[in-house]
C-alpha cells in the first residue's frame, strides 16, 4: 500500500498553518485532534478535521497509522501529548516519519528517544529569523515580496551532490536570495542524524557533500536551483 498520506495531530494555530500550506492533491492529509472546540475553530477557517483520541492505539490505526500514512506531525501545544503520540505511533509503525514540535528544550531528548525523526523548535526558528534580518535588512524586502505576492511557496529539501561545485561554499556565498529568489531555512546535518540546524554554524557553515539544504520559495525557483547543483558550466559565485 502506498504510504503517501500525512497526519497532522493538533488543531492549534501551528497545526492549522501546516494544513493550510499543504496541497491536498499532491499531499493528501488529515487534521486530527481530540478537542472538538479546536476542530470547530479549524472548520471555521475552512479546514475539516476528525476527532481522534491520540491515546487510543486502535483509533490511530483506524486513522491510517501503520497503513497509508507515511508522515506524522505531532503539533500538540503540550510536550507530554507529543511524546505520548510519538511513542504510540512508533510502536505501531517503525517506518513512519515523525516530526514533532517542542515547547521545552528539556523535551527534545524524550521525543528523540520516543522515535521522532525531526524536531521543530519555534524559539530557535524565531531567533534565527531575527538574526537573519539583523544581518541582512534586504531580507525584509524578500519576505514582503513572498508574503504579498500570489506565488505559491514550497518548503523543499535539496541534497548537495558529491560532485557539486557548491561544496565548500557558505550560505552567503550561495546568494540564493539574489540568484534564485530562495531563502535558506537551514541544513540537515549528516553527522547528527536528521537534525535540522537553523542557527548553529550560521553563515560561516561550509556545505559538505551529502548534506541537505532546506529552502523555501516558488516551486519553479527550487527546480532551477536543483538543476544548478548538477549542471556543468561556470563555477558558482564565491569561487
Amino acid at each position: 500500500m502506498e504510504r503517501s498520506k500525512i497526519a497532522i495531530f493538533g488543531a492549534s494555530e501551528l497545526g492549522i498553518e501546516v494544513a493550510r500550506h499543504l496541497d491536498p492533491h499532491r499531499h493528501p492529509f488529515v487534521l486530527a485532534d481530540n478537542d472538538p472546540d479546536k476542530l470547530a475553530r479549524a472548520r471555521d477557517r475552512g479546514l475539516e478535521g476528525v476527532q481522534v483520541d491520540h491515546t487510543d492505539d486502535e483509533a490511530l490505526k483506524e486513522l491510517g497509522i501503520g497503513a497509508d500514512i507515511g508522515l506524522l506531525f505531532c503539533l500538540f501545544p503540550e510536550d507530554a501529548d507529543n511524546v505520548f503520540l510519538t511513542i504510540s505511533a512508533r510502536a505501531i509503525d517503525p517506518r513512519l516519519r515523525i516530526v514533532s514540535v517542542i515547547e521545552s528544550r528539556d523535551s527534545a531528548p524524550k521525543l528523540l528517544a520516543a522515535g521522532a525523526n525531526k524536531l521543530i523548535d519555534p524559539y530557535e526558528i524565531g531567533g534565527h529569523r531575527v538574526s537573519r534580518i539583523m544581518r541582512s535588512p534586504a531580507l525584509v524586502d524578500v519576505l514582503d515580496q513572498f508574503v504579498y505576492s500570489n506565488r505559491r511557496l514550497q518548503l523543499a529539501e535539496v541534497p548537495i551532490p558529491e560532485s557539486s561545485e557548491y561544496v565548500g561554499l557558505t550560505y552567503c556565498q550561495l546568494r540564493l536570495n539574489e540568484r534564485f529568489g530562495l531563502i535558506v531555512i537551514g541544513v540537515l546535518d549528516r553527522d547528527s542524524g536528521e537534525d535540522l540546524l537553523f542557527g548553529r554554524g550560521g553563515f560561516n557553515h561550509h556545505l559538505r557533500p551529502g548534506e541537505t539544504l532546506v529552502v523555501i520559495g516558488p516551486a519553479q525557483a527550487i527546480a532551477v536551483f536543483r538543476e544548478s547543483l548538477v549542471s556543468a558550466g561556470e563555477p558558482p559565485p564565491g569561487r
